[in-house]
Formats: structure tokens, C-alpha cells, sequence
């Protein structure tokens, strides 16, 4: 039997920041600890050293603080990278980011001519309206629109393999001409989403939460969970639920106090707090940070999910949603479309349109018995994004990577 393949993986973004790009990075070092050496490249987020699984080799760079955007960090290499890679020797570099330690990632690449596969998480052309703090965001991004791709397709193209989080995504790519070969790998969720079945335990968990937050048991939960940026379109949702609340206030029979709740952490937490302060959103409740591992019980406490984002390369917490057997109200763009069925396991709205969201949100409320059906539906649907399939995808995707740049350097 061969020798382990050696898997180096080159990321901008590692706790304390917890993200989709975090989560699927400990997705892939879970699904390889028993068949590859792992190696993490990342930049340094605070002082003192961040902890990382014990079968990880950690190789932390300088850095310095992105302004346009709390939170990242711009990787600075210095003598650590040549000292790491001779020290690691990666089989194949595996890059996260297509910034700062992404370009390390491509300059290690062509010294050491190994396999390189990039996975795709940042919708460039999409977020770059939101450096600002969603300043003039259509006018930013129709100027930097072309700049986007152009870089995009520069940097991806330069990958034997690109990995997508959604088909969705992996269409985009080849609509905007990149010639790399391109697999569509969605992330898995944590196995503990499957393995626990809160859903089955909902009105102890819903009296547990209630108590502790002081929420009120007996009335619908709307629930978001995620990063806390402007990029997520959360005055979407907090516009839309104040319609809500005055839709069913001016109701004579069958009046609903619904009550959204607001799980997670990022560079705009105090800012959306005093928006919803400001709009005087009495039943609104923000949770900040919720650690991973209880996420299930949350999920399972609460009635609906929704995600107003249109940016999505995927959407993990709506998948997370799903498995504890919520019906989910997403965008009709990025990676959601993949999995969220119209009026089978969930809605969908188009981008940005508030009236749309304010009738799936009504209409769910009104409507228990659809509630219920679509998160029937909807469990189904979470089993899919399952580690054992993405396991075996992932593992595929490196040979296919090596199979790609051995015929290169054969025809070279």
C-alpha cells in the first residue's frame, strides 16, 4: 500500500471566526484524519495560538487586519512558508481562499509542481456591493462586477480541480468561461445533527430555551442562524417581520405573535441590535454567539427557519435547519436552490423582495399543518449532506486532481 497522501491546506479565515469556510474546513480534516497527513496554512487572528484538531499540523503566518471588513485578516509570509513546506512536503495544496494565503497557495504550488484544488466559497461578484457596509451597493458592484470575474477566472483557472459548494455555483463558473475541471462537492453538516435527533425531544427543548431567554413558549419562533454582516440582508428580515407583527396585530380572530430570534456573532452584531431597537421590534430576541454542538436543540425548539441571503454559496445552517425537521424560507439564489423544494420541503423568494418574504413568512404561520409537512419533507432532504457521501466524494475529487496534473505534466 502507497504512502498517505499529504493534504495542505491554505485558508484567510480560521477561528475564532466561525463561518462556513471554518466549518467546512474542519468537514474536510474530519473526512481525511484517517487516510491523509493534514497540514492548515492560515493567518494569525489574535494574539496567542488558536487550537486545532491534535492530528493537524498548524503553520500560523502574521498578519494584519482587513479594514473593509472586521474580522479577516490579510496573511503576511515570511520565513514560515519555504521552512513549512520543505517541512510538510504536501502531496497536494488544497486552497480556501483565492486572497492573501490563497496566493501563497499558488506560489507554493509552482515550486513544488504538486496537484492544486481551490474550492470556490466566495461569490466574488456578489460581495464585493458589501465592502462598504452595503454603501451604494449596486453601484460598487456593477462597477467591479467585470474586475470580479476577471479575477476570479485569473485565480481559479490556475487549479487543476475547482470544487464547488452547489451546482448552482459550478454552472456560474462555466457560464463566466473558466476552463479547470469543476466538481460540485457540497459540504456535509455534523454528524451529531443526525446522530442526537433533538426534533424528537421539541417541547423540552423549547422550555429549556424559552426559560433561559425568556421567550414565550406558546406562540411561533422564527429562527436565523449565521454570521451577523451586512451581506446577509438581515434589515430584509427585520423589515419583513415588523410587516408580520402588524399583519396579524390588526387581526380580529386567530391573532399570532410571532417571535424572531437571532443566533450568532459577526462585525455587525451592536449595529443590527440598535436596528432593531430603532424599529422597535419588541418580539425579536438576539442570542450572539451559539456554540455549534448545542445548534440541534435550537433548531428543533423553534417553528421556521428563514435566510434572507442571496449570496449563499450553499447555505450549511439551512441544511442544519432541515435535519431537525424545520421548514426553511431561503432566496431564490446561490446555493439554496439546490435543495430547497417549493412548497415540498420549504419557499423560496426572489433576492431582496420584502413582500415576497413577508407572504412565505404569513403563510407558514397561518398555516401549521403545511409547517409540519414541509419539515417532514424536509429531514428527508438534510440526510443527504451526510460525511460518509461526502467522504468518499472528496477522496475522489484528490485522485481525480492528481489524474489531471499527471496528464498535464505529461504533455508538457
Amino acid at each position: 500500500m502507497g504512502s498517505p497522501l499529504k493534504i495542505a491546506f491554505f485558508t484567510d479565515t480560521w477561528f475564532p471566526n466561525m463561518n462556513g469556510v471554518t466549518i467546512s474546513l474542519m468537514n474536510h480534516f474530519k473526512a481525511l484524519k484517517d487516510s491523509c497527513e493534514i497540514a492548515l496554512f492560515a493567518p494569525r487572528l489574535r494574539h496567542g495560538r488558536v487550537s486545532v484538531p491534535d492530528y493537524v499540523r498548524f503553520y500560523e503566518f502574521r498578519s494584519v487586519p482587513f479594514p473593509s471588513y472586521p474580522g479577516y485578516n490579510i496573511g503576511l509570509v515570511d520565513y514560515v512558508l519555504p521552512k513549512a513546506l520543505k517541512e510538510f512536503s504536501p502531496t497536494i495544496i488544497h486552497t480556501h481562499s483565492p486572497f492573501s494565503l490563497g496566493y501563497w497557495a499558488l506560489l507554493s504550488r509552482r515550486v513544488l509542481k504538486v496537484p492544486l484544488v481551490a474550492t470556490f466559497h466566495t461569490w466574488l461578484s456578489e460581495y464585493v456591493g458589501h465592502l462598504f457596509g452595503g454603501f451604494a451597493e449596486e453601484k460598487i458592484k456593477a462597477l467591479l462586477n467585470s474586475f470580479s470575474w476577471m479575477y476570479t477566472k485569473w485565480y481559479f483557472d490556475k487549479a487543476d480541480l475547482i470544487l464547488t459548494p452547489s451546482q448552482l455555483l459550478k454552472y456560474e463558473l462555466k457560464r463566466h468561461h473558466l476552463t479547470s475541471e469543476i466538481m460540485a462537492l457540497p459540504n456535509p453538516i455534523s454528524d451529531f445533527f443526525f446522530t442526537d435527533k433533538e426534533y424528537l425531544r421539541k417541547e423540552e427543548h423549547r422550555k429549556e430555551i424559552a426559560r433561559r431567554y425568556n421567550l414565550p413558549i406558546d406562540e411561533p419562533w422564527l429562527i436565523y442562524v449565521g454570521r451577523i454582516s451586512f451581506e446577509k440582508r438581515l434589515q430584509l428580515l427585520f423589515h419583513a417581520f415588523q410587516k408580520v407583527t402588524t399583519y396579524f396585530n390588526t387581526l380580529k380572530h386567530d391573532k399570532i405573535t410571532p417571535h424572531l430570534i437571532i443566533a450568532g456573532d459577526g462585525p455587525q452584531l451592536r449595529y443590527y441590535k440598535r436596528f432593531a431597537e430603532k424599529m422597535q421590534l419588541e418580539n425579536c430576541t438576539f442570542l450572539g454567539y451559539y456554540p455549534h454542538r448545542n445548534l440541534p436543540k435550537l433548531y428543533a425548539a423553534a417553528d421556521i427557519f428563514v435566510s434572507p441571503s442571496d449570496t449563499e454559496t450553499q447555505g450549511l445552517t439551512v441544511i442544519e435547519a432541515m435535519s431537525q425537521g424545520l421548514p426553511v424560507i431561503g432566496t431564490k439564489a446561490g446555493g439554496m436552490i439546490d435543495y430547497i423544494r417549493p412548497n415540498k420541503n420549504g419557499l423560496l423568494i426572489h433576492p431582496k423582495n420584502e413582500k415576497e418574504l413577508v407572504d412565505a413568512i404569513i403563510y407558514l404561520l397561518e398555516n401549521p399543518n403545511e409547517r409540519k409537512k414541509m419539515g417532514n419533507e424536509a429531514l428527508k432532504m438534510a440526510r443527504h449532506y451526510n460525511s460518509e457521501t461526502f467522504k468518499k466524494r472528496l477522496h475522489a475529487a484528490y485522485i481525480k486532481a492528481l489524474t489531471i496534473n499527471s496528464e498535464k505534466n505529461t504533455g508538457d
